[in-house]
């Protein structure tokens, strides 16, 4: 798993939004070997026996990759906040309530797009342990657990999901250009394609660790409910099903444990992305607001918006697809994680009668005080827990706000 995504998270390193983690292999090596000369020259010659680069030209190497998407970091950060100005300067001249929300919406891109980067620049190391984390989950499932995690099938799934959305964005974005150049309402839409396409790019990153994540609690709970099956059927036998391996303290053991490893993932998606969750749902949300305002004042018959509704949809249809999408997946990882709740809750009360668990009730009991601490929810760096009803609230707040705003200009 560790290794697709970081193949995948190549492609990510172009749009600013990952830079990769050097790894000093060379020294790990000199370490193994005792900071012997002869063993070095020894193990660099096995390596090249192999046909393997050895492990101080591979530090090299990386060292100098890295060194080179921070350069690029650099020339992206420069050429768009360029764009940026530019696009004030040219389009200074058009003054209004429209003009001045097409501008709060350009800036709101441009400082989203700074702190993604900014993510990038300073928060690898945590992102490259969310990596190695989520190896370690799928390790202990299989092994441990002894559980079909279908790694293949998840994979597939990732990326048929991966083409659905980035085709969604791309119809949407070429629409939307046609029927704005058409009917001459272009703004700052190509001044901030470029930051536009980069939000989304993250967005769909952090729907694909979610995916996972989502997946792997899936895993756990499954194996959750064979062990509560297993200590409710009657004789203990269920057909298919390691029952020695179901009632040891090991099996207890490996769930706490990858309960405890799960956890720790979505802290650490709050910490490298904590900043890009808040500022990409409150920039799709201002986009949003914008978008309804100016297809209400098209319907209302304002001359400079005539239309604009043919447009508009075409930025609404995307935008709330992504949001429903995104709050969806952390909604569901919030009800996993009640659910392994529920059913240790059961393993509780069985245990006062069944004596194979009696002799685990006290690990039972510290998992129960575990998950009344670390509780399943993805947060925006703490500002807001993103759930669905987090988004019907923000839906009922605009759409108030909006009328209100009609209310007035028509006063």
């Amino acid at each position: 798993m560790e290794r697709q995504l970081r193949g995948w998270l190549r492609y990510c390193v172009y749009f600013g939004i990952y830079v990769g983690v050097y790894e000093d292999t060379s020294a790990t090596t000199i370490s193994e070997t005792g900071g012997d000369t002869n063993n070095k020259i020894a193990l660099c010659a096995t390596q090249r026996c192999h046909g393997q680069r050895p492990q101080w030209y591979r530090g090299q190497q990386n060292n100098k990759i890295f060194r080179q998407q921070r350069l690029y970091l650099w020339l992206l950060t420069l050429v768009l906040y360029t764009v940026y100005f530019l696009g004030l300067y040219t389009r200074s001249s058009y003054p209004g309530i429209s003009w001045v929300a097409a501008t709060i919406l350009f800036t709101v891109h441009v400082l989203t797009m700074t702190l993604m980067m900014r993510e990038a620049w300073c928060k690898q190391a945590q992102h490259d342990l969310f990596l190695q984390i989520l190896e370690k989950i799928e390790t202990a499932l299989r092994l441990r657990l002894r559980h079909n995690v279908q790694s293949a099938q998840l994979l597939c799934d990732l990326r048929r999901l991966i083409v659905y959305l980035s085709v969604i964005s791309a119809l949407g974005f070429a629409l939307f250009a046609l029927t704005t150049m058409w009917l001459s309402y272009v703004d700052y839409f190509w001044f901030g394609f470029w930051l536009i396409i980069i939000i989304r790019v993250r967005v769909i990153q952090l729907i694909v660790y979610l995916c996972i994540l989502r997946h792997f609690l899936r895993c756990l709970c499954a194996q959750l409910r064979l062990i509560v099956a297993y200590h409710t059927a009657r004789g203990h036998t269920i057909l298919d099903v390691d029952g020695v391996h179901l009632r040891s303290l090991k099996c207890l053991l490996a769930v706490k444990e990858i309960y405890e490893l799960l956890h720790r993932e979505f802290q650490l998606l709050n910490e490298f992305a904590g900043w890009s969750l808040f500022t990409s749902i409150s920039s799709y949300l201002l986009d949003a607001i914008c978008t309804l305002y100016w297809m209400l004042l098209s319907l209302d018959g304002f001359v400079r918006r005539r239309n604009y509704e043919i447009a508009g949809i075409f930025v609404l249809l995307p935008l709330a697809l992504f949001l429903w999408y995104l709050m969806f997946l952390c909604d569901n990882c919030k009800q996993l994680g009640r659910t392994v709740a529920h059913l240790l809750s059961k393993l509780i009360l069985m245990s006062a009668k069944n004596p194979s668990l009696r002799l685990h009730r006290l690990l039972l009991y510290q998992f129960s005080a575990q998950l009344q601490i670390q509780e399943i929810d993805v947060t925006a760096h703490n500002f807001f827990v993103l759930e669905m009803r987090f988004l019907i609230a923000i839906c009922a707040v605009i759409v108030a706000n909006l009328v209100i705003l009609l209310q007035i200009l028509k006063s």
